[in-house]
């Protein structure tokens, strides 16, 4: 599992030009934090319990090459290693989330490293370069198609 390109991590000590902008970023972690919990929460249920729309999202995501589908047991059980792979990278987002959420204070600097390694390791998961997650919607939209119940 590979990032899809070198990742450059951003300027930490440089502070957000404007409150938009740091609201944002906060969107931005919001929305990959509920990307990454949904397809962390999927991988502990058996992909015979999968929707159609989780079977088709994750069927997607690599190893699948060349158009050769992969059995979603594999896929299940590759959601399962990133689970455990990035532990300490998703609870580290998870905590910053939470702070966000509870209206405590996050620096500049931890909310655009957080915000950073959320779009990192979405990609990772997904198979996507991490500009994609720059728009928060298309992590929303992985949250909701991962969350959806048969």
């Amino acid at each position: 599992m590979t990032l899809m390109s070198t990742p450059t991590p951003p300027d930490l000590s440089k502070p957000y030009r404007s409150e938009a902008e740091r609201e944002e970023d906060i969107e931005r972690l919001i929305a990959c934090w509920r990307a990454l919990e949904s397809l962390i929460k999927l991988s502990e249920l058996p992909p015979d319990e999968w929707s159609q729309a989780q079977s088709e999202l994750v069927g997607a995501f690599p190893p699948a090459s060349q158009g050769v589908p992969v059995p979603p047991a594999v896929q299940a059980e590759r959601l399962r290693r990133c689970a455990s792979l990035f532990g300490a990278e998703l609870r580290l987002i998870n905590r910053t989330r939470d702070r966000l959420v509870r209206q405590e204070i996050v620096t500049d600097a931890e909310l655009v490293g957080n915000t950073w390694l959320a779009r990192q390791v979405l990609a990772a998961i997904t198979g996507r370069d991490a500009s994609y997650y720059s728009n928060y919607d298309r992590a929303e939209s992985v949250a909701a198609r991962a969350h959806q119940y048969q």
